[in-house]
């Protein structure tokens, strides 16, 4: 495993948080220890801590405090379809902070802990016949860090938030992710399509891709070549290409982050070339 110090933060705020904490608590061995972190003792399996925070997460740019190589949020999402979802993304602002973070501002991450999140994510919620959507989301929300950062989240009411076939999914899925880790994928960007981002879900269920940062058709015309280039800096595998979804974006600002595409010496493809 190429990650040593892994911190899974919950928000005692945050009732699909602490549901998956009981079943790592439970099944994956953590202990408590004579360490505490907001208060709140530590729990740690050996290889990774359990860390409690008091503060809703994408305000908690403390925890950056911690010594960690890697930050697994494990939270709940929130929407007003109440869609039974389980999804994994990225963070940082296109645009404003309105949720945490910094403006324009993306956080370090890894494609490879999303597409091993994404895929046992599906194969879990198959075994245990969770028939949720399984999403990827674009880049969005706080904390501010200045360590790599993945959300891992239950979506997207009270009820799916305490449903305990889901929380032991993502349990499992944070778990056995580090544990039987697969690196063999090429690695890339997304632009375009909406928040939940289906192209690319699909390309991350699909294909040997493994998608970072995703700018969706809602935030392009706040993005400029240093934003852009923040999504390859803040991605700790080298990027190998950046992927449109040609149909999901408007063709001026594809035209302009193309170009940027270009100059930086960067290949683009389409989502349709694999699916």
């Amino acid at each position: 495993m190429q990650f040593k110090k892994i911190h899974i933060i919950v928000s005692k705020t945050d009732p699909a948080g602490l549901n998956i904490s009981e079943h790592l608590k439970n099944n994956f061995n953590f202990k408590e220890t004579e360490k505490t972190f907001d208060s709140n003792s530590i729990y740690s399996n050996g290889e990774m801590n359990l860390v409690f925070i008091e503060k809703r997460q994408v305000f908690a740019d403390y925890v950056n405090e911690l010594d960690a190589d890697l930050f697994v949020f494990a939270s709940k999402h929130s929407s007003e379809s109440k869609k039974p979802t389980l999804s994994v993304h990225p963070i940082g602002n296109f645009s404003s902070a309105e949720l945490g973070g910094k403006e324009k501002t993306l956080i370090s991450t890894s494609a490879l802990v999303m597409k091993n999140f994404f895929l046992n994510l599906l194969k879990k919620a198959k075994e245990k016949s969770l028939n949720w959507s399984i999403l990827l989301e674009q880049t969005h929300h706080g904390p501010f860090l200045s360590k790599p950062a993945v959300y891992i989240e239950i979506g997207s009411s009270e009820e799916q938030w305490k449903n305990q076939i889901a929380g032991e999914i993502l349990a499992e899925t944070i778990m056995h992710s580090f544990s039987q880790f697969n690196s063999g994928f090429k690695t890339a960007l997304g632009v375009g399509g909406t928040h939940y981002c289906p192209e690319f879900s699909k390309i991350e269920q699909r294909t040997g891709i493994a998608l970072s940062h995703i700018l969706s058709k809602y935030y392009v015309d706040s993005v400029d070549l240093s934003l852009f280039r923040q999504m390859i800096e803040n991605t700790l595998e080298k990027i190998d290409f950046v992927l449109f979804d040609w149909k999901g974006i408007n063709a001026k600002p594809r035209d302009k982050i193309i170009s940027f595409c270009k100059e930086l010496s960067l290949e683009y493809k389409r989502t349709r070339d694999f699916l």
